[in-house]
């Protein structure tokens, strides 16, 4: 069975940053320190997003597979284990369900999305 560990986790080090998007990480992890995690963190990191997005060019980011969705980090830390990282889906994409860390949130610049949310029925392998 998948354990939850972050990618950031994984790979190990202390924070992994794309060319460019250093600002991007250091305004997040500011953000959400010593703050509770929770819908109002939620929003306050949802209006960040937005915000860098608006302004900032994401097109380096605009790379998309027939099969399955894209996915390109802008940063992660390992010390705290945030992530932020970009998503690209062509219309038709799916994933296998799966699970993800206790708190993690999604904010979409653009397009349509559909979410499933699936809760586990007890334990076992089924």
């Amino acid at each position: 069975m998948e354990t939850n560990k972050t990618l950031a986790e994984d790979f190990g080090g202390e924070r992994v940053v794309s060319n460019g998007y250093g600002g991007f990480m250091e305004g997040l992890l500011q953000l959400v320190e010593g703050k509770e995690i929770g819908a109002p963190l939620g929003e306050q990191i949802k209006a960040y997003a937005l915000g860098f997005v608006e302004e900032h060019d994401l097109g380096g980011f605009n790379r998309f597979s027939d099969e399955t969705y894209v996915r390109d980090y802008i940063g992660r830390d390992a010390g705290t284990g945030w992530e932020a990282i970009v998503m690209c889906w062509k219309k038709g994409n799916r994933t296998a369900i799966h699970s993800h860390p206790q708190f993690a949130g999604y904010t979409f610049a653009d397009g349509e999305f559909l979410v499933e949310i699936f809760e586990p029925r007890g334990t076992g392998a089924h």
